[in-house]
């Protein structure tokens, strides 16, 4: 098992096989062999629970969650989440341009509550409940938009992701109010991609939120010259929209 990553739960199925059984209070057999395990040197603890059996004793941890950064997260999402999650958001669309890089703060759609997990001093991970706008209640509608999600294989790891309309909307959110958005990271994507956008899909995301997201990726289209994308966008806005130029101008 040298070189992967566990937790207290992998360490109970081989110690204490029937702790699900018991009260998580009577983890006391798990506990002495965790304690031992770290006092000897043979697993290191990470963050949330999670701990690294070395290959040798000169390692650089922090390299070492970098390196296997993807594998990191698939397992506390497995934990956290139970796999009902999708990233989207600006990482969403770097993955969609072939960028599969450690995010220092990775943000995911989740069905439940917010989390904000600590992976390391460096890493972060927060888990999001996805809603709809105020004017339909703000209701929790993951379930409706995780059929607008894939699978992808990065670095070995199954993970979901957004699809490319669902992924660019949800980056044109403004979630940052001291940096505001990526309009560099929305545009890239734009100049590569805009062709592979479909308009029923943006129309049925917006019809269910976004509304404000589709208005900026307008103005951004328009000040591209991305004729496209913006007799697509008024398009929608008209149909989906209900006519809400948010600017007041087309």
């Amino acid at each position: 098992m040298k070189g992967e990553f566990i937790d207290i739960d992998d360490i109970s199925d081989i110690v204490d096989p029937d702790f699900r059984k018991k009260s998580l209070s009577k983890r006391s057999p798990t506990y002495k062999v965790l304690y031992r395990l770290k006092g000897n040197n043979i697993i290191l603890p990470i963050k949330q629970g999670l701990y690294y059996i070395p290959e040798n004793a000169d390692i650089n941890i922090e390299g070492i969650i970098e390196d296997s950064y993807w594998k990191i997260i698939k397992k506390v999402l497995s934990r956290e989440v139970q796999g009902e999650y999708f990233i989207s958001g600006n990482k969403a669309l770097e993955i969609l341009m072939k960028d599969y890089s450690a995010p220092k703060k990775l943000i995911v759609s989740g069905q439940e509550n917010t989390k904000n997990l600590q992976i390391s001093d460096t890493y972060s991970l927060s888990i999001r409940p996805i809603t709809s706008g105020k004017k339909t209640g703000n209701k929790n509608i993951y379930s409706l938009f995780k059929k607008y999600t894939d699978s992808l294989e990065i670095d070995g790891e199954k993970v979901r992701i957004a699809c490319p309309e669902l992924a660019l909307l949800d980056t044109l959110l403004l979630r940052d109010t001291d940096n505001g958005i990526d309009q560099y990271l929305i545009e890239k994507f734009l100049k590569r991609s805009s062709k592979i956008l479909r308009r029923e899909v943006l129309g049925k995301l917006v019809s269910m939120k976004y509304i404000t997201a589709l208005n900026r990726l307008r103005s951004i289209a328009k000040d591209m010259k991305n004729t496209q994308v913006y007799e697509m966008c008024i398009d929608i806005i008209k149909q989906e929209g209900g006519g809400c130029f948010v600017s007041g101008k087309k």
